[in-house]
């Protein structure tokens, strides 16, 4: 009873503290949704999210809402994983459909983010970095924009950062429910985004692989969460295979990325290494079935790269320093002003990224020293994002996925050379100490 007191005591004073944090993360959001998101122009891929949920919410099923707004007739469709349009359609039924109300709902959703990060934070370098990484996650505004901008990073940012703390707990305390459970949020990442099946696989494997057990038992809860995971995502990709035609997780979102980043434009020019939706042939959308063109555009763009294997190591070199902001920085800032976002508020999120770079990078590592363990589903957070990128295209919200754990190693290193003085000061009377 006393240790449990014990513990009691020491975790108020920090939930307390992040409680507060999040009420201040959750302010800041809804001010920023009110004052520049409500007045940005939608992107197309939120239009698309939007539309998608009312019928959704009105019973009529996953169906084209191009279709359904301009003949009232229901058409199957897997344009984009299913779990965000569901996400906004349950707004709508609770609330309503408004993209203000989607707007202050993704406010709530970041408060989450933040949350989980400081938790995460306090689980691998102790409660002053946990809260250090919660105030920044609270004022960033690359995940702020994200959390404005109704697009599915919405819910995938803390989808990710909340199976990385599952992950830390799972590393700890094996046991095969936990796995279970990690395996589930892997599949929901998915549905929410499908390059999140790379993140949800790549932490469930570095999880496993960091248990200080027998191989078997690696492997046996490797299996489970991967069984979990195919359990979530499965009925799914079954449902697209028999309605849509084609079995996979996404339809046009993922053809129009392979076609639109391996064409001419973006192998060479002002939009190398990005995407160009010129490439994409979408004038025979409206004369093709979703099945048929989707494989029409896979096998455009992957001929492309086939045929151009020469340029692939520069270009995706140039998907690299772009989603790192280091390729036409200001260019980049236009470009992915596009997304519902804010070209000013892209600048001004690009000169914050610069030096989260640097630490977040300068910290994973020194965290690592320690525990290296423990630490490796934050590094299979960052290797997953660099293959998302490798395999489709520079943008710079795509690194959102990892800005959490970087702003975790910001805070480390914030945090160590903050009590490297204190430690100078006291190793001279230490000393004198010991002489005596």
């Amino acid at each position: 009873m006393r240790e449990v007191a014990a513990r009691t005591r020491t975790l108020s004073p920090f939930a307390f503290r992040l409680g507060v944090i999040a009420l201040v993360g959750f302010a800041v959001r809804v001010a920023y949704a009110l004052a520049i998101a409500r007045h940005l122009n939608v992107g197309y891929d939120a239009v698309w999210y939007t539309f998608a949920a009312g019928p959704l919410a009105h019973g009529k099923g996953f169906v084209d809402p191009n279709v359904f707004f301009r003949t009232g007739h229901t058409v199957a469709t897997a344009v984009h994983p299913p779990l965000y349009p569901a996400f906004l359609a349950t707004v709508t039924r609770v609330l309503n459909g408004r993209d203000e109300t989607f707007q202050l709902v993704g406010a709530a959703a970041g408060t989450v983010t933040v949350i989980l990060t400081g938790y995460v934070g306090r689980r691998v370098a102790g409660p002053q970095v946990g809260l250090l990484a919660a105030m920044l996650a609270a004022v960033y505004p690359a995940l702020i924009a994200v959390d404005g901008s109704l697009m599915s990073e919405t819910i995938a940012v803390p989808l990710v950062v909340g199976m990385v703390a599952l992950a830390l707990v799972a590393i700890a305390r094996p046991a095969w429910w936990r796995f279970a459970v990690l395996g589930v949020l892997a599949g929901l990442l998915a549905l929410a985004r499908a390059d999140g099946l790379v993140i949800g696989v790549l932490v469930i494997l570095s999880a496993a692989f960091a248990i200080a057990c027998r191989r078997r038992v690696r492997v046996s809860r490797a299996l489970v969460a991967l069984a979990a995971l195919g359990c979530v995502v499965v009925p799914w990709v079954v449902r697209n295979d028999v309605r849509v035609g084609t079995a996979t997780i996404a339809t046009l979102s993922t053809a129009h990325t392979i076609s639109g980043a391996n064409c001419g434009s973006t192998y060479s020019g002002a939009l190398l290494g990005y995407w160009d939706p010129r490439c994409a042939d979408d004038g025979s959308r409206g004369t093709l079935s979703e099945a048929i063109w989707t494989h029409r555009q896979t096998r455009q763009g992957l001929d492309y790269g086939r045929s151009h294997l020469s340029r692939v190591p520069v270009v995706v070199a140039t998907r690299e320093l772009r989603v790192l902001g280091l390729f036409h920085p200001l260019a980049q800032a236009r470009l992915d002003a596009i997304e519902t976002r804010s070209y000013r508020w892209q600048l001004f999120a690009w000169v914050c990224w610069l030096p989260v770079m640097v630490l977040g990078t300068l910290g994973v590592v020194r965290i690592a020293r320690n525990n290296r363990r423990t630490t490796l589903p934050l590094f299979a957070v960052i290797a997953a994002v660099a293959v998302t990128v490798a395999l489709s295209y520079g943008n710079q919200r795509f690194r959102t996925a990892c800005e959490p754990v970087l702003l975790i190693g910001t805070a480390t290193m914030v945090i160590h050379h903050h009590q490297q003085p204190k430690r100078r000061r006291l190793s001279p009377r230490v000393g004198r100490l010991g002489s005596r």
